[in-house]
């Protein structure tokens, strides 16, 4: 779908690139979706097994922005990006992590209705972080405390928002994140105060 989208095998008519964007956004989703539930089973189960490896972590996340451009283009949301000169290295599982970062942009996206999704990454003492910034609608204190627990979707605020999901996403990454000795968290200044 994303070959058709680019032009690979011609051009396409408008009407048609516009359903094939929507097809792939579902997609990608769906992917996810699955994903995540695999790895819940994995993990309740303890069969969750990591293929541990060192990894460019700028390679990693530019893989995941390429994979939500479409996405960000439909919702005409601007992705700020700007990819580091130097190589952050880290160890980790290579297939795990880049699920932990899709599911950061995407839900990103999917609380964002206008604006900006910005991506960074920086090096702090031996570690390495990425953060994920949005102007999405803000979240209440209490709700930030429930965001990574398992089978939450957190739905503040105008009652028009319609996403997709079990609400498994975050919590499957906290526990990916914790398997790579490392945190994950949120912060807002609050319910509709997103930017």
């Amino acid at each position: 779908i994303s070959m058709t989208l680019e032009g690979s095998f011609g051009k396409i008519a408008k009407n048609a690139s516009e359903q094939l964007q929507k097809v792939f956004i579902s997609n990608e989703r769906l992917i996810s979706l699955v994903e995540d539930l695999l790895n819940l089973s994995r993990v309740e189960g303890g069969r969750m097994k990591y293929d541990w490896s060192q990894e460019n972590m700028t390679d990693l996340i530019q893989r995941v922005v390429d994979e939500v451009r479409i996405a960000m283009e439909h919702k005409q949301l601007e992705l700020v990006w700007q990819p580091p000169q130097e190589k952050f290295f880290a160890r980790i599982d290579l297939t795990k992590m880049h699920n932990v970062i899709f599911n950061l942009l995407d839900n990103a996206i999917k609380y964002t209705d206008e604006g900006t999704v910005a991506v960074t990454i920086i090096k702090h003492n031996q570690a390495v972080r990425v953060f994920v910034k949005d102007t999405g609608r803000g979240i209440s204190a209490p709700q930030i405390q429930k965001l990574f627990t398992k089978f939450t979707r957190v739905m503040e605020g105008k009652s028009d928002l319609t996403t997709s999901g079990f609400g498994l996403g975050l919590y499957v990454a906290r526990l990916i994140v914790a398997e790579h000795k490392g945190r994950i968290g949120a912060e807002s200044a609050g319910l509709g105060q997103g930017r």
